[in-house]
């Protein structure tokens, strides 16, 4: 592994199945051809709709080995580098099921009812067969995020691998939320944003107070024609400052910290981790003051100051479903991880090894879900500063 950390995710919303062409809802595991005849593997994909941020594809994928006599192998685990192992009638055994450790175990819990697995297709079996109980309820669901990338296309695919669903109280927010290591040159990113040591306010407000960030995420790579255990894709980060006030000292050191850590002066591979915000939605467009009063007529302009509606809402009141723009699918950076939140050289990684992706053949993978305009949100939550301002 390259990196000092697992990319993962948290999303906050209800769970909806996939259709067919025909609009039919899949709600059954799709079985996974294998050249191994002793490996039984299944998958299973679903959406999540977390509210403003769009709906996720989630993935389900794994299967399980069988033994002599077409049992399947026993679940084996090191405890303190001893090697123990649960036989597969033993797997639902609770006590054997405690000395698992965590990040080996999946978990659903729904109705007051936690199960935990470490079959990969009583897993996949139980969320399938669950699918009708999460109609119209709060799911938090967690894992593991994989990536691969079509060079045809140059696009990075994000694959959400689940490791637990738990039910959740409708008060809890809905969020689709991320924690990714990011590696990067002194290239990615326009230096002129940073000069004398603090951000480039003129020149970030002539960029639309959003600055792109050309970085790139480690995944474990599966194509065995190139010899490595992992490979870095590129993806583009954005670090969205239109909230920021400007004249706010704090608010501006913390959009200073954030930048700083991608303006390098030197040459190598430098890395931090971000928490991060993945949107894969349509949005409200945003308008200036003056655009506003520019798509508006005298009389709706005068009609809002005398009934003391705000100029944004009168807009959307005419335009209807035109409010919402373009279809958005962005990594937006929210603040650094406490796991790596300054930059740092990373010795183990050449840039040579930032142009290995270029060389694997395109894979076959799944479009991004094209997304309804979601309803808005009216939830009043807890405020954190930073994904106030860079969410």
């Amino acid at each position: 592994m390259l990196g000092k950390m697992r990319n993962r995710f948290t999303f906050v919303g209800e769970i909806l199945p996939m259709k067919d062409k025909d609009k039919k809802e899949i709600l059954t595991a799709t079985k996974i051809k294998s050249n191994n005849k002793d490996w039984d593997g299944e998958s299973f994909t679903c959406l999540i709709d977390t509210g403003e941020n769009g709906r996720h594809r989630i993935k389900l994928f794994g299967g399980d080995m069988k033994g002599k006599g077409g049992k399947y192998a026993p679940f084996k685990f090191k405890v303190n580098d001893n090697e123990v192992e649960i036989k597969h009638e033993e797997r639902f055994n609770e006590e054997l099921l405690k000395k698992v450790p965590k990040y080996l175990k999946r978990t659903l819990e729904l109705d007051g009812e936690k199960k935990e697995y470490i079959y990969q297709l009583d897993y996949i079996n139980a969320i399938t067969a669950s699918l009708k109980d999460f109609q119209g309820k709060r799911v938090k669901v967690t894992g593991d995020i994989t990536f691969s990338y079509n060079n045809e296309k140059n696009i990075l695919y994000k694959d959400f691998n689940v490791q637990s669903i738990v039910e959740v109280d409708d008060t809890v927010k809905t969020e689709a939320k991320a924690t990714i290591q990011l590696f990067y040159t002194k290239d990615c990113i326009d230096q002129t944003l940073y000069e004398d040591g603090k951000l480039n306010i003129p020149y970030l407000n002539d960029l639309g107070n959003r600055v792109k960030i050309n970085c790139f995420v480690e995944t474990k790579n599966t194509n065995k024609s190139i010899g490595v255990d992992d490979i870095l894709f590129p993806m583009e980060a954005i670090i969205d400052m239109n909230k920021i006030d400007f004249t706010n000292e704090k608010q501006v050191k913390m959009a200073n910290f954030i930048v700083k850590n991608f303006i390098l002066s030197s040459d190598g591979v430098y890395s931090c981790a971000f928490d991060a915000k993945i949107v894969n939605a349509q949005e409200q467009k945003s308008y200036t003051k003056d655009e506003l009063e520019q798509l508006l007529t005298d009389e709706e302009k005068e009609y809002a100051e005398l009934f003391d509606i705000s100029l944004d809402e009168v807009l959307a009141r005419k335009q209807g479903d035109n409010v919402y723009g373009e279809r958005v699918n962005e990594t937006r950076l929210v603040k650094p991880n406490a796991t790596l939140p300054v930059k740092t050289l990373v010795e183990n990684v050449t840039e040579d090894m930032l142009t290995l992706y270029k060389t694997i053949t395109p894979q076959t993978v799944f479009e991004e879900e094209k997304l309804e305009t979601p309803a808005k949100n009216e939830e009043k939550v807890e405020s954190d500063e930073f994904e106030d301002l860079f969410g």
